[in-house]
C-alpha cells in the first residue's frame, strides 16, 4: 500500500497509540497513567481551576476528569477544596508531590517528541506543528457545529 492509501487520521492514530504506550511505560514508576499526565500539566498551568473548567480546557468529558482527579488525589499528586464562590464546585491544585513530578513529565514528553521527529528538519517540524494546530482547530469547529457549542479558542 502506498502512503496515499492511508488517511490522515490513520497516521495520527498510530502516533497517538505509540505515544500513549511510551508515556505509560515512562510514567508507570510514578503511578501516573498516560491519560493522567495531561491533568497534572493543566493544573500546573491553571492552579485552583475548577474540575468543570479543567474538563473544558482539556476537551475531556467531566466523568473522565473526575476519575483522573480522584486517582491523582489517591496518589497524592493533587488536592481539591470547595470553591468559596460556588459551594457546589471544587478548586483543584497540585500538591508538593504534584509540583515535583512536573519536570519529569515535561522531560518525558520532550524525549518522545525528539525521538518522533528524529531526522526531520526544524523547518518541517514547525510546519507539521502549524498544520496539526489548524487541523485540531478545524476538528473542534466541526464538533461545535454539530452540538452547537459556542466558539472559543484552542
Amino acid at each position: 500500500m502506498s502512503h496515499e492509501d492511508y488517511s490522515i487520521g490513520r497516521f495520527i492514530s498510530i502516533i497517538y497509540r505509540y505515544r500513549h504506550s511510551y508515556l505509560s511505560k515512562k510514567l508507570e514508576p510514578y503511578g501516573i497513567g498516560s491519560g493522567q499526565y495531561i491533568f497534572l500539566l493543566g493544573l500546573h498551568s491553571n492552579p485552583g481551576i475548577s474540575q468543570d473548567k479543567l474538563s473544558h480546557c482539556l476537551r475531556i468529558d467531566k466523568t473522565t476528569t473526575a476519575k483522573a482527579i480522584k486517582k491523582l488525589m489517591t496518589c497524592g499528586y493533587v488536592d481539591r477544596t470547595i470553591d468559596e464562590k460556588d459551594k457546589r464546585a471544587y478548586e483543584v491544585y497540585l500538591t508538593e508531590k504534584g509540583h515535583s513530578i512536573i519536570p519529569k513529565i515535561i522531560e518525558t514528553i520532550k524525549e518522545w517528541e525528539a525521538s518522533l521527529t528524529r531526522d526531520i528538519s526544524n523547518d518541517n517540524i514547525h510546519i507539521i506543528k502549524e498544520l496539526l494546530h489548524e487541523m485540531a482547530h478545524n476538528a473542534c469547529h466541526i464538533e461545535k457545529k454539530e452540538v452547537h457549542y459556542e466558539e472559543d479558542t484552542l
